[in-house]
């Protein structure tokens, strides 16, 4: 797969996530808000544009601070995002 066609789904993938975090039960939120933030970490690795360092430090500034306790675990248990 080419670079740009992962980018693409990578961003789709995002935008996926967000939508699913707004309409998803609240006890499904934190799990949801984890995996958002974990995905963006590897869009950064992967691209490492300002935009994209930029999305993650939103992402976290938005997330509760209790959220941001569990992502160590949350991270743990997340399946390897393909690179």
């Amino acid at each position: 797969m080419n670079n740009t066609k992962r980018i693409k789904e990578l961003r789709r993938a995002r935008e996926r996530m967000k939508r699913q975090l707004e309409t998803c039960p609240e006890e499904f939120k934190v799990v949801n808000a984890c995996m958002l933030i974990i995905l963006q970490e590897h869009m950064v690795e992967v691209l490492g544009t300002i935009e994209e360092h930029v999305e993650l430090a939103n992402l976290r500034k938005a997330m509760k601070p209790e959220w941001l306790e569990v992502l160590p675990q949350v991270r743990a248990m997340a399946p390897p995002i393909p690179v």
